[in-house]
């Protein structure tokens, strides 16, 4: 018998056994019930994000520092042509370790590439204003903005943004640059004082917008001030907003090289004279320097103070120390920076006095007075 009539019979056998239970078809895998099935897939996981940033004409030739390709300190520097733009992402969620002030974190590249990337705490941390990489999400901001105005219907419009030093900076139609912060500050206020919305939105461009809590009360608080810090004597009218109103506040500060222990304030303005005695008094001292202030409450004579003050031909401010006394002539930015409070304060006590009617069907669209 040949070898081909031996197999014949075992491959009939094998054919029989691989069809059986089917009817004319493959077989189809029976139901199981409801059961919960886990499935494992291989998405790797990303961590925060980020993008090199956009470098001084001057340090593009020293290209990027801080990143090692080892955990160990280096001196390696990556080329500004090739890594400009360029995003990555961290491994972990926290460094992998920090000696002394230096954190240090494990980076990936889009290229695939791993580094070690070291940051400064005391310069800010990752993301320091000198860092070399800035959040993802910021810079998709910046890449995502067009024109638009200051707030609707306002003729200051928003023109442009960029990142500089960490921050996300907007630049105006009048050629002023203000802080995302600020931006969003003004808009809120804006939208809160809606009837002056847009002469107040343009007149904070000036001043300070500071936020803060009622320590009492655990309230925020939001305090409209000059800009600029305060290294003298100074005068200056701050407006505090709350949920109790707005509140006036005539604040006079005396700043020097000792103590004068402050106990009355005299205000001239053109042969007028007032005085302020029983002062609660709020000292403060640093490197040397002193400072010693009050915040009047703006009560109507103050107000009035204050007025005849930013409108004197000349005006000055005497601080009465116990033994010595401290003299302030207030210069034409002292005077334009008092009329520029007042004239907001004016704005937002005609914006809480008067109703606001019903907002009219625009369908969408913001409707703007000629």
């Amino acid at each position: 018998m040949s070898i081909i009539k031996r197999l014949c019979p075992l491959l009939m056998v094998l054919a029989l056994l691989a069809g059986c239970g089917t009817s004319g078809g493959p077989r189809q895998a029976e139901p199981m019930g409801d059961l919960d099935a886990e499935v494992e897939t291989a998405v790797p996981v990303v961590g925060e994000e980020f993008v090199f940033v956009e470098l001084p004409e001057l340090l593009r030739r020293f290209g990027y520092t801080g990143f090692c390709p080892t955990p160990e300190p280096c001196d390696w520097r990556l080329p500004y042509g090739l890594y400009k733009g360029m995003q990555g992402h961290f491994v972990d969620e926290a460094p992998i370790e920090v000696r002394g002030d230096t954190e240090i974190y494990r980076v990936r590249f889009q290229t695939g590439e791993t580094y070690y990337y070291y940051a400064s705490q005391r310069l800010g941390g990752k993301f320091a204003p000198v860092a070399p990489i800035v959040p993802r999400a910021l810079q998709e901001r910046v890449n995502a903005f067009q024109p638009e105005p200051l707030v609707p219907c306002s003729a200051t419009w928003v023109m442009d943004a960029r990142i500089e030093f960490g921050r996300l900076l907007y630049q105006l139609s009048n050629s002023q640059t203000i802080s995302a912060e600020k931006l969003s500050a003004i808009r809120q206020l804006s939208t809160q004082f809606a009837d002056y919305g847009v002469p107040l939105a343009e007149r904070l461009l000036e001043v300070e917008i500071r936020h803060s809590l009622d320590p009492y009360r655990s309230a925020p608080v939001t305090y409209l001030e000059p800009a600029g810090e305060l290294k003298a004597n100074d005068l200056r009218l701050v407006l505090r907003l709350s949920e109790e109103g707005i509140q006036p506040l005539l604040r006079a500060q005396y700043f020097g090289d000792r103590w004068i222990y402050l106990r009355m304030l005299e205000f001239y303005a053109d042969q007028r004279l007032w005085q302020r005695w029983g002062l609660r008094v709020h000292r403060h001292e640093q490197q040397g320097q002193v400072r010693e202030w009050v915040e009047l409450p703006g009560g109507e004579e103050v107000l009035a103070i204050a007025e005849a003050l930013a409108t004197a031909r000349q005006a000055r401010v005497r601080f009465e120390g116990a033994r010595v006394y401290a003299l302030l002539k207030l210069s034409r930015t002292n005077q334009e920076e008092l009329r520029r409070m007042l004239d907001i304060y004016r704005l937002l006590v005609a914006a809480l006095e008067k109703p606001t009617p019903p907002a009219p069907i625009s369908h969408g669209l913001q409707m703007c007075g000629n």
